[in-house]
């Protein structure tokens, strides 16, 4: 964790078990299965976005990152923090991923209505879906934006990505997840304050994506306006499982 932040502190940490209270705080669409039996949320596409997601309550403040935990079989799927309305001229989505169906992961970023691909670093080529991976997406007070990927049982398989967003400095983002097609498996989200982001390490293989087959994109995040599985309850008692910071 030090390779992307500094002075990292757990503030809440999501696991998904069954009676834990992990579902409080998330809006869920119907084609999921919440809890599984292995405390994770499965996310199942049926070949239209929006379909199967999953959404953070409580919108992350810049000065915050989160770290999300996941499997991801073959699919199209993604991952992001955004702000706004889908498709205004104000709209953002800083950090984000799509998953592709052989494994690679490309850049999901919206200016407005501008989807844009630029270039990851690192050395993780394909995601393998017997593995389990942890993505960190972090923003700064300043608007500065993070994001890393890396596999949990071999973190030097990793990418990165940093970028900046002057006019995110003070604002809240929404965190995001959703499934077309394939099956993704969503495990521990721990929600992290930290002090500053740390000097990136030296990628060893740039990585290319501009070139990436553009995904149509519709908007994934359930909130207010969408029927949820569960009501807002109080969320208490969260528990460090998982990650260790």
């Amino acid at each position: 964790m030090s390779d992307f932040l500094t002075g990292a502190r757990l503030t809440t940490s999501y696991d998904f078990n069954d009676g834990n209270g992990r579902m409080d705080g998330w809006y869920f669409s119907p084609n999921t299965v919440h809890p599984m039996a292995d405390g994770t949320v499965q996310l199942n596409g049926e070949g239209a976005w929006g379909s199967s997601s999953m959404s953070l309550r409580e919108p992350l403040s810049s000065g915050q990152a989160v770290v999300i935990d996941f499997k991801a079989s073959s699919g199209l799927m993604e991952l992001f923090l955004d702000k706004g309305s889908f498709g205004a001229s104000d709209y953002l989505r800083p950090l984000g991923i799509h998953i592709q169906a052989d494994g690679r992961v490309t850049a999901n970023i919206f200016e407005g209505a501008s989807f844009l691909q630029p270039s990851f670093s690192g050395n993780l080529q394909r995601l393998d879906p017997a593995r389990t991976y942890a993505m960190l997406m972090a923003v700064s007070p300043e608007g500065a934006v993070r994001m890393g990927i890396w596999d949990k049982d071999d973190p030097s398989l990793w990418l990165q990505y940093e970028a900046s967003y002057p006019p995110l400095a003070g604002k809240n983002l929404t965190l995001a997840a959703g499934v077309h097609t394939g099956v993704m498996n969503v495990d521990n989200v721990d929600i992290l304050s930290y002090t500053s982001l740390s000097p990136l390490p030296e990628a060893p293989t740039p990585i290319p994506v501009r070139q990436a087959t553009p995904i149509p994109v519709q908007p994934t995040s359930v909130g207010p306006g969408v029927t949820a599985t569960e009501q807002p309850k109080p969320v208490s008692g969260f528990a460090l499982e998982g990650n260790q910071y």
